[in-house]
């Protein structure tokens, strides 16, 4: 089963989402199941939290032996001290389980989801609730984590993990909206003492307040480096963000000051801050530069081959073209950040590769890259005539970054089964009103055509090691790289 859940949860079909109604017997099952849990650590691994109790139970046992001077009777008292300790936790858990499920557990709506700030998330696996946690504010500078338990089928699988960067998030974005200050924590609200708990902030990046109760959220200033700009950023600011808001986009970034021992002094990362010239992270949103990056490498790749341009070329060839050696690929806007990368992993695997560009030094540009066939769209007589003469048997696979005319042209040499990776829609970011047809539903069928879109993120569990992929090929030349880096202060 814990193998199972990895892989699913590798797959990505793990989900958190708010409670709803008809979680509610699946969240009675998990709760009872973690509260019973906790008898055995309040009655033994609470122990070594109270030094009083430990001297209290040893000087029992020197009395004992000093009125019974029997060694029996002397090992015994330890026995007896922890099962009363055991009984009389177990009493206390049933007592607190049975009064909370006639309260907060009753009417979870009404405790957790009506209050501003207090927050009731699922985590669902195939459509079974695996792990609940539960959270309310805690005066004006902390918030408190209440319940959280995971199904025992599900244990090392990644769900606490899950379940806790979804606490770490929120008491992030409850901090900035209470205006609260950065030593903004969050409470542990339980009675037991669960190492399993502290583990796993520890593992999340919390640093470690008190004994048993405060996490005080790890902020990192950051200082930009360098800032991306892309194309998505067209359609993304006009339906995302409104006047006034801080531009979105990734940048990367040099840890200034840290609290996270993750991300030390001096460290760089990739952080989607937007465009601004310093920003706080609690950690939960940088990824940082691989250690072997190379010293005469541009750091600014870590925003283009070796970034999500790269990853997104990578994913869209391997993850919905499936390429395979031999085929071949038309890629348009190929000489921009993604199809440049997309064309040259191309011909590592193998592939016969066509390229469409703008301008005449891009053609240029896309030849010195390897590609097979290079043409700008400008200077040609009939799209439809080109495509063929680059590939007269027609194309397997179709890497999408322009839409429009283009795309309605191109569906049309397509080979049967042909797969279509949509990437980008750039001929229409700008357009005030939607273009309309040609339909491509009886061309599809005909030739069986299959056509995706995709976000690079979907896929982000395989990020560390396609980036690893993507760092070697650079290294090995096997992708050649271009960069243009403007300096703000000079302009």
């Amino acid at each position: 089963m814990k193998g199972h859940v990895r892989e699913a949860l590798a797959d990505e079909r793990l989900i958190v989402r708010q409670f709803r109604f008809e979680d509610n017997a699946d969240v009675q099952r998990i709760f009872r199941e973690g509260m019973l849990e906790m008898i055995p650590d309040t009655a033994f691994r609470a122990l070594r939290h109270h030094p009083e109790s430990l001297l209290l139970y040893l000087f029992m046992l020197i009395l004992s032996f000093l009125l019974t001077e029997s060694l029996i009777f002397t090992c015994c008292v330890p026995l007896l001290v922890l099962l009363a300790r055991y009984h009389y936790s177990r009493q206390v858990i049933l007592r607190c389980l049975e009064r909370t499920q006639n309260t907060d557990m009753s009417d979870i709506e009404k405790y957790y989801l009506k209050s501003p700030g207090s927050g009731f998330w699922v985590a669902v696996l195939e459509g079974r609730v695996v792990g609940i946690v539960a959270v309310k504010p805690h005066g004006t500078d902390s918030l408190e984590l209440l319940r959280m338990s995971v199904d025992h089928h599900c244990r090392k699988g990644g769900v606490g993990s899950t379940l806790g960067r979804t606490v770490l998030e929120f008491a992030r974005q409850f901090a900035h909206t209470a205006l609260s200050t950065s030593s903004f924590s969050v409470i542990l609200g339980t009675t037991a003492y669960t190492p399993a708990a502290h583990r796993l902030y520890w593992s999340l990046g919390f640093c470690h307040v008190g004994t048993t109760e405060g996490y005080t959220i790890p902020e990192v200033l950051l200082e930009v480096v360098f800032l991306s700009v892309d194309p998505y950023m067209r359609p993304f600011s006009r339906s995302r963000m409104k006047e006034g808001d801080t531009m979105i986009g990734t940048q990367v970034s040099k840890v200034v000051q840290s609290r996270n021992p993750h991300y030390p002094v001096g460290s760089y990362v990739v952080a989607n801050c937007g465009w601004r010239t310093h920003s706080l992270s609690d950690g939960s949103d940088l990824r940082m530069i691989h250690s072997d990056w190379p010293k005469d490498l541009p750091m600014s790749l870590a925003l283009g081959t070796v970034g999500m341009p790269g990853l997104t070329a990578l994913y869209g060839l391997e993850e919905i073209c499936k390429l395979k050696p031999g085929e071949t690929l038309l890629v348009n806007a190929a000489a921009g950040a993604v199809g440049s990368v997309a064309g040259q992993i191309a011909k590592i695997k193998g592939c016969r590769v066509v390229g469409c560009a703008g301008l005449d030094r891009k053609v240029s540009y896309l030849k010195e890259l390897g590609f097979d066939y290079a043409f700008s769209y400008k200077t040609i007589s009939s799209l439809k005539d080109t495509l063929l003469e680059a590939a007269a048997q027609g194309y397997e696979c179709y890497f999408e970054n322009v839409g429009g005319e283009f795309s309605s042209v191109a569906l049309t040499q397509m080979k049967e089964f042909g797969r279509i990776a949509v990437c980008g829609n750039i001929a229409t970011y700008n357009d005030t009103e939607l273009q309309t047809g040609p339909y491509i539903h009886t061309l599809m069928n005909i030739r069986q055509l299959r056509m995706e879109g995709f976000m690079v993120n979907r896929w982000m569990h395989k990020d560390h090691d396609s980036l690893q992929r993507l760092l070697d090929w650079v290294k090995e030349s096997h992708v050649l790289i271009s960069c243009d880096v403007r300096d703000r202060q000079k302009r």
